[in-house]
């Protein structure tokens, strides 16, 4: 079974609103070389050190989870059988609302997973600037 994992770009907005938890995998992001220098015993060599921002490779379903737990933001994809196709449509319960806000319909279940979690990091984006 094939795992589907945020994008880069939804990563570093989960770490920009708070997510800290570590996870098996991980996008690296080399900021600068820093000038520092540090001996490497294992190499026996001088080596530069870098500077490294770390961003949390998860899969879609976990951050859709997290964001439900702690931001309380639902996201749901709901399939819809469109004359003999299947349209996935993400559907998104904001903090506060009352009702879903739906979304285009995408061609995976996936992918709707994956957009419903763009436009959720977008509201809650709006609210972190606020």
């Amino acid at each position: 079974m094939k795992e589907y994992y945020v994008s880069y770009e939804q990563a570093v907005a989960l770490k920009r609103l708070g997510f800290a938890e570590r996870t098996t995998y991980e996008y690296t992001e080399i900021v600068e070389d820093s000038g520092r220098e540090e001996w490497d015993e294992d190499e026996q060599r001088m080596m530069f050190i870098e500077d490294i921002n770390y961003y949390p490779k998860l899969c879609l379903d976990q951050a859709a989870a997290w964001m439900r737990d702690c931001k309380v933001i639902d996201i749901e994809p709901r399939v819809w059988l469109v004359g003999n196709k299947r349209e996935y449509r993400p559907y998104i319960m904001p903090p506060k609302c009352k009702d879903y806000i739906a979304y285009p319909p995408e061609e995976s279940y996936e992918q709707a997973l994956s957009a419903g979690i763009d436009k959720a990091l977008e509201l809650l984006g709006k609210e972190v600037k606020e």
